[in-house]
Order: structure tokens, then sequence, then C-alpha cells
């Protein structure tokens, strides 16, 4: 609504005792040539725009647009979750703590997805994190008016070592999809419903393939509803010789909870990406979030689905390179030639 593209990161600092610290910055995007001016900008040394000292291990934001702000979800240093409302202020952004900003408990979690649902036309967000080794959802309400939230009770997705953790919502049929990796490094998902009046979520198993979406080995794992073809595009990366990058989609049905999965369930996968070499096909390991790799609908009236991704450069090329694709949209036709 306002035009404006929200950014929170580390940076490495070498002139403090902490080895990063955590900045945001405010872009306004200019509709006529598709610029965006940056505030602050230049170098954040004198500290406008810091939002931490400490650096965080984890991070993922979320538009909410009934609120018109920004919440974060991340993991501090000290390995404990986070929800903060992120300011809109163009000279110094800054990050404002929920009146209950920490849902989860104050034991090790390294994972922290968080997606938007309107729930029988209620405004609330959805938080997924690893609260000491167990999978956990929880539901909050958090209206325009102010920053308190009234979250709903701790839902027990998995009690196992998981990572990967991510969450969506599909808002065509008012249901959750939340996905993550076992110990087997194995895909795994429930379905889940929350309750509109006090926020519980109830987690349901998924289909008659035990929950599982990749019966082998995968990582950095993501996921978005696409509200025009009406199923969740999930991308990830194969831990394989070739570390390929594929997606798959997962449809949920309206009378039941159970999600079909294209490309034969547990297996298969599309390819995004063919790599050529061990640990070619990559993704940025420096920012965590979500979970390696971003994707988003494509704004415009044939509507698709971008995917962002780093690999390691080609021979010779020390760096590593970001690239984008786009996914050929029509709802189910994405294994159609990518642009």
């Amino acid at each position: 609504n306002t035009n404006k593209i929200h950014l929170v990161y580390n940076s490495y600092d070498t002139g403090g005792t902490n080895n990063y610290k955590v900045y945001s910055k405010i872009g306004t995007v200019d509709n006529t040539d598709d610029s965006i001016t940056w505030s602050p900008s230049g170098n954040l040394s004198d500290g406008t725009g810091q939002l931490e000292t400490g650096g965080i291990l984890q991070g993922q934001a979320v538009y909410h647009p009934g609120a018109t702000k920004m919440y974060w979800h991340w993991v501090g240093g000290n390995n404990r979750n986070n929800v903060n409302h992120l300011t809109d202020s163009t000279s110094d952004p800054a990050h404002t703590a929920l009146s209950t900003q920490q849902p989860f408990g104050d034991n090790t979690s390294h994972w922290s997805g968080i997606v938007y649902a309107a729930v029988n036309s209620t405004h609330r967000l959805i938080v997924a994190a690893d609260d000491d080794s167990v999978v956990k959802l929880v539901c909050g309400t958090v209206e325009s008016d102010d920053d308190d939230v009234s979250w709903g009770s701790l839902a027990t997705v998995v009690s196992a070592s998981s990572d990967d953790i991510v969450v969506g919502w599909d808002s065509d049929n008012e249901k959750g999809l939340v996905l993550y990796t076992d110990s087997n490094s194995y895909g795994k998902f429930a379905t889940f419903t929350v309750a509109t009046g006090d926020n519980a979520i109830t987690v349901n198993s998924g289909t008659d393939e035990a929950g599982f979406f990749m019966s082998s080995a995968i990582n950095s794992v993501n996921i978005m509803y696409n509200t025009d073809a009406n199923h969740f595009v999930v991308a990830y990366r194969n831990d394989d010789a070739l570390d390929d990058i594929h997606f798959k989609t997962a449809t949920l049905n309206s009378s039941n909870n159970q999600a079909e999965w294209s490309s034969n369930g547990s297996t298969g996968g599309i390819v995004i990406y063919t790599g050529s070499s061990s640990n070619e096909g990559r993704s940025t390991e420096i920012t965590y979030s979500p979970a390696n790799h971003n994707m988003a609908n494509y704004p415009d009236a044939t509507p698709g689905v971008l995917v962002c991704w780093w690999r390691d450069g080609p021979s010779g090329v020390v760096n590593s390179q970001g690239y984008v694709t786009r996914l050929a949209n029509l709802g189910t036709n994405y294994d159609q030639t990518a642009g």
C-alpha cells in the first residue's frame, strides 16, 4: 500500500565487540522507472537503522494487509524466538515489541516461519518454530489499532529433531500447511486448522503417505500459496550429488484434512535448476531467511511464481551467484519451460 520494501539483515562489525549487528532499511519504489530509493542510504556504521547488536540466526518477515504493517519473526543470538512489528520510519527504521513477543519458550530454537492468515475475516499471524527440538505452531490475533497480540495455545506438530520448518496458509479453504525435515532430512508435512474463537490450532495427519512429501534427503525448504492456482508451491534443494533445486505443488482438500501432492507424492519434483557438480546448487548462508531461498507471486495479469536462489559460480568464478527463475503460470502447468 505504501510502495515500500523493508529489509532486515546482518552486517559484520569490524570495530565493535560483536561480530555482527542487525540493521534495517526502507526502500521506496518509483513506479515510473522501477528504481528504489533506500533510507538510510550508504554505510550504516553510525548506527542508523541498527536494530540489534548481537546478530540474528534466522528471520522472516510478513506483511499484514489488515494492519498495513510488517511483522518480523526472528531468532536472536540467544536462540530465542521473538515476534516484532517493523516500524516504517524512513529516517531510522526500528522494531517494536508486541505485548507478548515470545510465544515460544526460552529453549534452543533455530527456525522462524511466519505467515499472515485471515481466518473468519479476522487478521491473524501464524508462527512456526522448533521449541527445544519440538516443532510447534501458534496463532495470534493482531488487529490494526495497536501491537497487542492475543496468542492461542501452542500446538505440537512433532516431538522430534527437525529442521527447515516453514508454514503456509490456504486463504481459499482457510487451512494451513506446515513443512519440516526429519532426522533423515526427509521432507514431511502436516495440515492444520485454526479455531476462530480462541486461536487454537488442530494439527492433522497428511495423507496415506504418512506425512512425507519427499522420501529422500532435502534441505532449504520454502512454501508459498499461489492464490491464482489455489495451491501451494513448495521449493527445496535436493541433498544429492548435484544439489538440484526442485519444486512441487500441494492442494488442500476443501472437505477433509488431506493434501494432494504433485509429482507422485513423496517422490519426484519438477527441476528448477540442474547442477553440474557437487554442491553447486546452493542458497544464501548469510540471511537464512526464509529457509534459504525466496519465492513470490508474479504481480501482473499473467500470474506465476518467482523463485530466487544462490548457487556456486561456474568454474573459475570464486563468488556465489544469485538467480531468479519465473515458473510458468497457468496453474498446474508448471512443467512447461520456465522463464
